[in-house]
């Protein structure tokens, strides 16, 4: 174990080292650019490390991605590709803000949608200058929901009696410890229906919509993007190469423009973690070609093709 751990250090020396340092320089085209920026999973101001964060989207990333395009006077436009069923309101709020800003500094944005756009994915969306989806879109889902798992059957049967001191009547709401008060669920629903608002008020001046005309088709409900397109939520049918053309258009470009990627680097750790996984299942791989089978004698099948959602 301490050879391999120790050829493995020296492996990592010799590829991820200059790799790593090479990837820091800036190896994109060097006329006009439109910056490529993904939405991914869940929506969430600031996740947990990489690993915990498995398949969401970091608010501050994004903020930070848009910041870089705003600064860097190659960029000329900038598309948002989302493909995301919701998450965080404040992290929406935070990412429509930077798209806003974005815009106003004179870089359109384009939202091209892939397979899901939903609640605050579209949020998102709605800040762009235009939003391309495509005719299978699933989007819309403009609505606002809070969750309270009650477990105090549950804890009875098992004998466990909590105790709960707080500093006043309300400290605890939300609590599944016990069911909710009407009191408590008439409070829990004026946030709810205040966050509404808030998003009902950004959609209505993101796509320049009367806001009651928003408010219409806030009730959760989900459309397909040909449907989004009848009801002015989104404004063309298409993939990521027709947003691509149109990033270009509303930049003033002639041509196709050069599509440059904008994601966070990864950590010189999260390499290294990569390089084992690849060394471990290609040990594996290895020894089960050795034998001939796969334990079972089912086909080998490398450990990188499968990721927890």
């Amino acid at each position: 174990m301490r050879r391999f751990l120790t050829i493995l250090a020296i492996l990592a020396a010799i590829f991820l080292l200059p790799l790593w340092l090479f990837s820091s320089g800036d190896r994109g085209p060097a006329g006009p650019r439109v910056a490529l920026i993904d939405i991914a999973g869940v929506i969430a101001a600031d996740p947990p490390g990489s690993l915990a964060a498995a398949g969401a989207t970091a608010a501050r990333e994004v903020v930070e991605h848009l910041r870089a395009a705003q600064e860097d006077p190659r960029v000329v436009a900038v598309i948002v590709r989302i493909n995301s069923g919701g998450g965080s309101p404040a992290a929406a709020q935070e990412i429509y803000q930077a798209i806003r800003r974005t815009s106003a500094q004179g870089k359109p944005v384009v939202a091209s949608l892939g397979d899901t756009a939903a609640s605050a994915a579209y949020y998102v969306a709605a800040a762009a200058d235009r939003i391309v989806a495509n005719p299978g879109t699933v989007t819309g889902s403009i609505g606002v929901i809070m969750e309270v798992y009650v477990i105090n059957d549950l804890l009875e049967r098992l004998g466990i009696s909590p105790e709960v001191v707080t500093s006043g009547p309300y400290k605890d709401i939300g609590s599944p410890l016990r069911p909710v008060t009407p009191d408590e669920r008439a409070l829990l629903q004026q946030l709810v229906a205040d966050v509404l608002d808030q998003f009902v008020e950004d959609v209505a001046s993101g796509r320049r919509m009367d806001a009651d005309a928003v408010r219409a088709l806030a009730d959760g409900r989900i459309f397909s993007g040909r449907q989004a397109l009848e009801l002015g939520l989104v404004d063309e049918l298409g993939g990521l190469e027709d947003a691509v053309t149109i990033a270009g258009e509303l930049a003033g470009l002639d041509e196709r423009p050069a599509v440059v990627p904008f994601r966070r680097e990864r950590s010189l750790y999260e390499r290294l973690l990569s390089l084992a996984e690849t060394f471990g299942s290609l040990s594996t791989l290895r020894s089960w070609t050795q034998t001939g089978a796969a334990p079972g004698g089912t086909l080998p099948v490398p450990a990188w093709g499968f990721r927890l959602r």
